[in-house]
């Protein structure tokens, strides 16, 4: 669900503006970042709206806020370990057990860098877009 996506993109950028910051290179990267992330994440909530579809209301919404809110931080921090990481290290050089330590450590730090930095910016606009987006996707089994 490609809209879900620009929602969450379009809720980070909207606070963005309004704070008056400037839009460097990172940010642009970071927003394409949570709007895929989002996509991918709505793709997720979907197919455990079906897997749940025999299960209560509840469950089902329970389920897909979970995947639109988890899924696409978690996503969005993927994406930017991978990024820094491929950019930065040359994994296939070193061992992989040094690899493995700095993507943890890497994921580690890109992981609070969006619960700290994005999270507050797209919670105002996000929650309402994600319990929209939830309602939808979690409404009646088909």
């Amino acid at each position: 669900m490609p809209a879900f996506g620009a929602a969450i993109a379009i809720s980070y950028v909207l606070p963005w503006l309004a704070l008056g910051r400037a839009f460097s290179p990172r940010v642009l990267t970071a927003t394409l970042y949570f709007a895929f992330a989002g996509a991918l994440a709505s793709a997720v909530a979907l197919l455990a709206a079906r897997l749940f579809a025999r299960r209560p209301w509840s469950a089902r919404i329970a389920a897909v806020v979970i995947c639109l809110a988890g899924g696409t931080a978690g996503l969005a921090a993927l994406f930017l370990t991978l990024q820094i990481v491929l950019s930065h290290h040359r994994l296939s050089e070193i061992p992989i057990r040094i690899s493995l330590i700095i993507l943890a450590i890497s994921g580690a730090g890109e992981t609070y860098n969006v619960l700290s930095i994005a999270a507050p910016l797209i919670l105002p606009l996000g929650v309402p877009a994600i319990l929209l987006f939830a309602l939808l996707i979690s409404g009646k089994p088909r």
